[in-house]
Order: C-alpha cells, then sequence, then structure tokens
C-alpha cells in the first residue's frame, strides 16, 4: 500500500498547478518573512541582554509568521502535492505508471508539467512525459 494520500492523472496535476503555485508564493513570502523576524529577534535578544528593550514582541511576531507558513505548508500536503523546493519551487505530484507511484514533476518556469521521476531517484532521474495518457486513474486511499 502506498504511502501517498492521493494519486492524480497528468490532467487532474495540471488542473490543480495554479492553486499549488499560489500556495508556494505565499509559503516563499512567509519564509522571507519569518528569515527577517528570526534576525529582529536574534538582534533584538543581544540588545536585551545588554539592556535594552525585551524582544517579546518580536518574538510573538515571528511565531505568528511561523504558525501561518506552517498552515500554508499543511494546505499543500493536504492537496496531495510535495513541496519539494522554494527557489525555484520545485513540486512532486504523485501519480500511478504501470501500476506503480511515480512522481510528476514540476519547476519554476516550466509551463506545464514535462517530467516525471519515480520515487528513488529523485529530481535528478526526471525523464520527460511521452505519453500523457499512461499516468493511471486517480486512487484516493
Amino acid at each position: 500500500m502506498s504511502h501517498f494520500v492521493r494519486h492524480f492523472t497528468l490532467d487532474e496535476a495540471h488542473a490543480l498547478l495554479p492553486v499549488v503555485v499560489e500556495t508556494c508564493e505565499r509559503i516563499r513570502g512567509l519564509a522571507r518573512e519569518e528569515k527577517l523576524a528570526r534576525e529582529r529577534v536574534r538582534i533584538l535578544a543581544r540588545r536585551h541582554l545588554e539592556g535594552g528593550a525585551d524582544p517579546g514582541a518580536e518574538r510573538e511576531v515571528l511565531r505568528g509568521v511561523a504558525e501561518r507558513l506552517a498552515t500554508e505548508v499543511e494546505d499543500l500536503l493536504e492537496m496531495g502535492v510535495h513541496l519539494k523546493g522554494l527557489n525555484p519551487f520545485l513540486v512532486d505530484f504523485p501519480a500511478l505508471l504501470d501500476g506503480r507511484t511515480v512522481l510528476l514533476c514540476w519547476r519554476e518556469g516550466e509551463a506545464a508539467i514535462t517530467h516525471f521521476h519515480s520515487t528513488e531517484t529523485g529530481f535528478s532521474g526526471r525523464q520527460p512525459i511521452e505519453e500523457p495518457a499512461v499516468f493511471g486513474q486517480t486512487m484516493l486511499q
């Protein structure tokens, strides 16, 4: 039995791609925001040791950003896709090929999902999709 929540046909993956891209863009923005908030907390904590203001408020900002970021990532997982990279976006959509799970692979900058790879090889094993119809039926588990 597969550990993947959902398997996509190529058409289903293409239909979901715009939503995935929007979610990834929010994740990228929140990741930048989190990095900046973390740096502000670090600086304020150092100043606090030297007699400056307590960084508690900034820690709360950081906590809120981290929670929103976690929610966006969880949303992707609930869609059934896997975020593998942010810069560039790299997203995998589990699919069935000849009864086994493969990953339809999309990288930011590509106009469509044009490659797939096995679950073992990862991105380095990407192969072009030559026959789109061979990616099996949806299998909700």
